[in-house]
Formats: structure tokens, sequence, C-alpha cells
């Protein structure tokens, strides 16, 4: 009884780590969905928010950039060409990057300080488009200032 106890207990726990981070890529009507057991990354760096993820298994880099810090709070619905998407296959050594509006949806989660934000655009590579959207949950870090010339 024990071992079928344990059993559930880590089955119940992997599928509740794996469905943290969310990605779906859909090229010419092919959808491909990623469930991301890797930590999304958050940064504040001058007060522009960036967010990314590492999809291991397909060696994809996903970036969510230049949120102003001022606008990422909990129930936020933005949408702006500011706001960039990049997309970086390291297999094929491809980067594909949004020109036009990228839709954010932030949400609170329980626990006050990790945001669960939803996002999605299309990026580009000349001819080749991709619509990403993704789904992220992040834990805020204080914010770095970095001096430029």
């Amino acid at each position: 009884m024990g071992k079928i106890f344990s059993f559930i207990f880590l089955l119940f726990l992997t599928f509740s780590v794996q469905a943290q981070n969310k990605v779906s890529l859909n090229k010419n009507g092919k959808v491909s969905k990623y469930m991301c057991m890797e930590q999304a990354s958050y940064q504040n760096i001058n007060g522009k928010v960036n967010l990314s993820i590492i999809i291991t298994d397909y060696n994809l880099l996903l970036e969510l950039n230049n949120i102003d810090e001022k606008l990422f709070v909990c129930g936020s619905r933005l949408n702006s060409k500011d706001f960039k998407i990049v997309l970086i296959d390291n297999k094929k050594n491809i980067t594909y990057t949004s020109s036009s509006n990228v839709q954010v949806l932030l949400k609170c989660n329980k626990s006050k300080d990790t945001f669960t934000v939803n996002f999605s655009g299309l990026v580009k590579n000349r001819s080749s488009k991709i619509n990403v959207t993704s789904e992220l949950n992040v834990k805020p870090t204080l914010r770095k200032n970095l001096k430029t010339n």
C-alpha cells in the first residue's frame, strides 16, 4: 500500500511541476506544444522586465523583453509593439523576432510573489513566420541598474 501511495505522490508531483510553463509554436499550421520543467528566468534591468525560458530538449530559447516595470503589475493586460518576443533555435542557428504587437496578461498567483505571464505574438525570420503562445510562471527579482555610456 505504501508503494502505491508513493508512486501516486511522485506521479502527481511530476505532473504539477511539468505543467508550470507551457510554450506553443504554430508554424505553417503545424502546432508544437512544450511542457517545460525548466525554471523561467526574470530580470529587471534599468526598469525593463525581461523573461526567458530554455526548452532544453529542443535547444530553443524563448524571450519576452522590454516590458516597463511600472506596467508589470497583477491583472495587467498589455498590448504593444515595444515588447519583443525572441525565439532562438540553436539547432538550426536561426533567430526569430517580433515586429508587430505582442499581447501580455499578468496574473498574480496565490503566493503573491510569483506571476503567471501569458503572452502571444508573431515572430519572423525573413519569410518564415511562427505564432508563439506561452504561459510562464516567474518570480520577480530585484531591479539591477547598469550604467550605459
